[in-house]
């Protein structure tokens, strides 16, 4: 400052002139100056005053002001010329609004210069400056976020931003320097201004930031099947809304449980508008969930979860019919159930060839009663449910009922002290001949011993010698 004072001091002088030996000839000191309040103070104007109280015994050449915003100053505004006892100022021009600047008076006599003790003012606050650099992104749907930098503050601290979307849509005000804008509409294009306010008012409003579009997953509902059938139905869905972007693949998810596991879908390039799809290899009777969905750049959307049943029919074929028999008359038969048809199965129906027996069960085996022994049979199943009789079986394997002989005890003769002759008839042989034949004897009716014959035996008449 010392050397600022000095500069300005020997420039006055050069610019007054070189004194009179005259002047300097009596004995001077450098004046004595004060300061007094500003006036006048604005956002970058102030009116700053002085007064020179004493004059030191010589006029003075050059008076004014040392300002700025600390006491090192730096900056001058002064007058030149010749100046006694009495007050003075200076406007000053070019200040920071808000800003609190120092000053001190001072006055240069030919013996130096005088100055007052520091001083301060603050210019006057005002609104912001217009915040710059606004920017607008998005990348969620019905969203896009918007920062800039602060402006000059206009001397006085921010209180709040306001954020202003064209077309018109979001409004909103913040303390910070970004935001994110909500409620837009996607696919419609939007700019943002901002502007900042203080507790002077509202300041500029910024350019417009860069154009941003909202895109958005389409939004979609499904709606009940139809065309149900015993293996395909049609799936129906609506694309209610792209949310600006057209789809690219509509499609179902669809199974039997909420895992779904199979897709049926179409590519290409799809807006607002019902779509379908048919789908084929079902299984009667099941009951199956499937979902709407619909991709766009954005990503995919799928609607809630929908069931339907694919149609039951009649039940397939029974497999596997085998038949046997070790009873006179009877043959015992079993199978392998087919697939219900996507219903119960009520009964089967059981039938013999040639027809002697016919009857219905709900289990997987019977007895065929009422056979001839001696007659080859075989035999076939049919499943039924609420659809109707399925298909008959291929039939089974042929079996023969036999009955058993028929056989009588005579008397017996030759009897003796040690042995007998027991006499026996067959009266029937049950459709087959019989290939053992005896007496089973003892001292009770358990009996206890036999004696036998092997051999292949008609009806009629034998006996055994014990």
């Amino acid at each position: 400052m010392i050397s600022i004072k000095k500069s300005i001091v020997a420039s006055a002088i050069t610019l007054v002139g070189i004194f009179s030996f005259t002047s300097l000839a009596f004995a001077s000191t450098a004046p004595t100056v004060t300061s007094s309040a500003t006036t006048a103070v604005g956002t970058s104007t102030a009116t700053l005053h002085g007064n020179i109280t004493v004059d030191g015994g010589a006029s003075s050449t050059l008076e004014g002001f040392f300002y700025g915003t600390s006491t090192a100053y730096g900056s001058f505004a002064s007058s030149s010329g010749t100046f006694g006892v009495g007050a003075f100022a200076q406007s000053l021009t070019g200040l920071t609004p808000g800003t609190t600047y120092h000053f001190e008076a001072f006055a240069t006599n030919a013996s130096g210069t005088g100055t007052s003790s520091d001083s301060t003012f603050t210019a006057s606050s005002t609104v912001p400056s217009a915040p710059t650099g606004v920017t607008a992104a998005t990348s969620t749907a019905s969203q896009a976020s918007v920062s800039w930098t602060a402006g000059f503050n206009g001397g006085s601290a921010v209180s709040y931003y306001t954020i202003i979307s064209s077309p018109a849509a979001y409004s909103a005000t913040t303390s910070a320097t970004s935001t994110i804008a909500t409620g837009l509409t996607n696919g419609t294009a939007y700019t943002f201004t901002v502007s900042a306010t203080n507790v002077n008012g509202i300041g500029a409003t910024s350019t417009a930031s860069n154009g941003v579009v909202p895109l958005g997953f389409p939004v979609l509902t499904v709606q009940a099947a139809s065309s149900v059938g015993t293996s395909s139905a049609t799936l129906n869905g609506t694309i209610t809304s792209t949310n600006g972007a057209s789809s690219t693949i509509t499609g179902f998810n669809y199974g039997t449980s909420t895992s779904y596991g199979s897709v049926a879908s179409t590519s290409g390039t799809f807006g607002v508008g019902a779509f379908t799809q048919a789908i084929t290899g079902l299984t009667p009777g099941t009951t199956y969930h499937f979902q709407a969905f619909s991709t766009n750049v954005v990503g995919t959307a799928t609607s809630s979860d929908l069931t339907f049943t694919a149609s039951s029919t009649v039940p397939s074929t029974p497999t596997g019919v085998t038949a046997a028999t070790s009873t006179p008359s009877k043959a015992t038969v079993t199978w392998t159930p087919g697939f219900n048809g996507g219903s119960s199965v009520l009964y089967y129906t059981i039938i013999s060839s040639p027809a002697a027996y016919s009857a219905t069960t709900t289990s997987t085996s019977t007895i065929a009663t009422g056979l001839t022994n001696g007659t080859a049979y075989t035999f076939t199943v049919s499943a039924t449910n609420v659809n109707g009789v399925g298909a008959t079986s291929t039939a089974s394997n042929s079996v023969v009922p036999l009955n058993i002989p028929t056989v009588t005890a005579q008397a017996a003769g030759s009897i003796t002290t040690s042995g007998a002759t027991l006499n026996g008839t067959i009266t029937s042989n049950g459709s087959a001949s019989s290939t053992v034949r005896g007496f089973a004897y003892g001292t009770t009716a358990s009996y206890g011993a036999t004696t036998t014959q092997s051999g292949t035996f008609a009806t009629g008449a034998f006996s055994a010698s014990i």
